[in-house]
This record gives C-alpha cells, structure tokens and sequence, in this order.
C-alpha cells in the first residue's frame, strides 16, 4: 500500500511539473489517463483509505506539499524578474551574475523543488508507516 501513496505523489507532482514546466513531449491521453488515476486514487482515499492506511488530515498535508510546489515556482519566477531587473540597471558588465542568476533559479525552480519535494512525502510515508504500523 504504501508503494501505491508513492507512486500517487510522484504521479501528482509529475502532472504539475508538465504543467508548469512542459519541456517533457508527452501524448495528451497519456496525461489524461495519468490525472483520471490520480483523481481516482484520491477518491478513493478520502472515501476508503481514510479508516484503512493513511489519514485524511496527514494525507491532506502530503498533498499540499504539493500544491506549495505551484507557489514556489510562482515566486521564484517574481524574484528572477526583480533581480534581473536591479542587475540590468548595473549595466553591461554584469551579463556573468545575470547569467548565473538565472541558471540558478531556474535549476531552483525547475528541478529541485520537485526533487526534495518529492523526497519529503516519502519520507514522511515511511516514517509514519514506522510509527503506526508497529
């Protein structure tokens, strides 16, 4: 069961990351048919699961680590603007931090939240598999 929450978080963070992201080419029933599992799953959470594994509250927790990740792609989106903005008024010779500003933000952004993001939800089922089920 516990694979089953895994696979359920990596599907949701998945969805979002081509939401926000895109640069993975993939077919649109593909993507549909993995949110139709994912909302199926979360349905059956809330209705079944809730009383059997996991509980809805620590379930919901998981869950908006992953709904933060939409938040923080936001944001840091915002502060690369505005640091872009402070570095072009420093003129011309300033292309070396502006450059690696952005890479760095962006690897921020674009790859690493999921990352830990990802690492934390599991972690977090382990754990509470340990705590609970022993």
């Amino acid at each position: 069961m516990l694979i089953l929450y895994i696979l359920l978080f990596s599907g949701v963070n998945f969805l979002i990351y081509n939401l926000l992201v895109g640069d993975i080419k993939l077919n649109s029933k593909l993507i549909i048919c993995i949110a139709i599992l994912v909302f199926l799953f979360l349905f059956v959470q809330i209705f079944y699961l809730d009383r059997k594994f996991i509980p809805n509250t620590y379930f919901y927790n998981l869950i908006q680590l992953s709904i933060g990740i939409i938040i923080i792609h936001f944001l840091i989106k915002f502060m690369i603007s505005l640091i872009l903005g402070d570095i072009e008024k420093m003129g011309k010779n300033s292309s070396f931090a502006k450059d690696f500003l952005t890479n760095f933000f962006d690897l921020l952004r674009l790859k690493l939240v999921y990352v830990l993001v990802f690492i934390y939800q599991t972690y977090s089922l382990f754990s509470w598999y340990q705590t609970y089920n022993h």
